[in-house]
């Protein structure tokens, strides 16, 4: 696709000017409906004793040359990496909003610019953003929604605005019968992928977020076909959703810690499977003597303690207390002390910027300044 144009604003009046701002302001505060019963009442995430005392020195050295790595890598086209270029891409600029830079600010402002043209120019006629499955779509949908919700005067808003409100709408089209999205943009599929799906909603989530209009009715499909994967004997979610409703593939710690994540954010906060699913994660907590990891677990490591780790901070408390220190020691652990990078462990790739970049969001989680952790 050929790069877009910027839009380019005229000078209005200035009680029209001020009517605009109003009615932007009645839009970002105003809920929208669609996303839970639940979704916006009023929450007080339970306190935890560590609170702001998560970012260890260890923790800041360790993250300060990882992203001084990361950056290093960016291609002059604002990519990062030679796989799956489009998620890392995306992943990689999460890791630096993370961080607290982004397009107007920070010490990595140039490298979250170069990665969201990157982004932007690829996005097709459709809206869909991919070079590969439909998880790039999701993670760069929610690196849009990240940006956009943290840069309130980013030069070219409009055009960001314009490519995520896209990027939901395509997603809102190719939803599945089985409420659920699978790896390629296939209406025909007759089940969803769990893994997929709830990378689908995340991004959905966060587009919300950030003031785009979500489809209530879709929402309420995603969330419908997620509870339809959970195994209440065990707390763990399954594979695939089919049409009926009926679900296959055993229970595993990867899209189990997606799928509470995901019923967190929207706003399923006492339900059975996220009461259950937490302490399933919890029973999974890395550190020695460790006996209950499938064999999902390391070859999907980086994402599933992406998603626990988001999980176990909404879900706070003793949880938080108990999964974060261990998390944070764990991911320390496996740096390469030479270079200050990761590797992912089980060979799901061997791509060093996705298991950094990931690395890297779940270590920045403390600082809370995503917006996706603020609901």
């Amino acid at each position: 696709m050929s790069e877009r144009k910027r839009l380019e604003v005229g000078t209005a009046p200035l009680f029209l000017g001020a009517l605009v701002a109003l009615v932007t302001l009645a839009v970002l505060w105003c809920p929208q409906t669609g996303l839970g019963e639940d979704e916006d009442k009023p929450r007080e995430r339970p306190a935890s004793r560590i609170d702001n005392q998560e970012i260890t020195k260890e923790t800041e050295a360790a993250t300060k040359r990882g992203l001084s790595w990361l950056a290093a890598q960016q291609k002059e086209n604002g990519s990062f990496g030679d796989r799956n270029v489009l998620a890392v891409t995306s992943l990689a600029g999460i890791a630096f909003l993370a961080s607290g830079s982004h397009p107007n600010r920070g010490p990595y402002a140039n490298e979250v610019r170069g990665a969201l043209e990157y982004v932007l120019k690829a996005q097709d006629l459709q809206g869909l953003i991919t070079d590969d499955r439909m998880y790039t779509h999701g993670f760069a949908t929610l690196f849009l929604a990240e940006l956009w919700g943290m840069t309130p005067s980013l030069h070219g808003k409009e055009t960001v605005r314009r490519a995520l409100a896209e990027a939901v709408s395509f997603l809102e089209r190719i939803q599945l019968p089985s409420g659920g999205w699978y790896y390629y943009p296939n209406t025909n599929s007759n089940n969803s992928d769990i893994s997929v799906t709830i990378c689908e909603i995340m991004a959905l989530r966060a587009a919300r977020n950030a003031g785009i209009s979500v489809d209530g009715e879709c929402i309420q499909r995603a969330r419908a076909c997620v509870k339809n994967a959970f195994y209440p004997n065990s707390g763990g979610f399954a594979y695939r959703v089919f049409d009926d409703g009926l679900k296959s593939g055993g229970h595993a710690f990867p899209r189990t810690a997606a799928g509470v994540c995901i019923l967190y954010y929207l706003g399923d906060y006492e339900a059975e499977e996220v009461r259950l699913g937490i302490d399933y994660l919890l029973a999974r907590k890395p550190g020695p003597g460790l006996e209950s990891r499938d064999r999902y677990y390391e070859y999907f490591y980086f994402y599933g303690m992406y998603y626990a780790t988001q999980a176990m901070y909404q879900a706070g408390g003793r949880y938080w207390e108990a999964w974060f220190p261990a998390v944070r020691r764990d991911i320390l652990s496996r740096r390469d002390p030479r270079t200050g990078i990761w590797r992912h462990p089980g060979g799901h790739t061997s791509n060093p910027v996705y298991a950094t970049a990931m690395a890297l969001i779940t270590l920045q989680l403390p600082n809370r300044l995503l917006p996706i952790l603020q609901r």
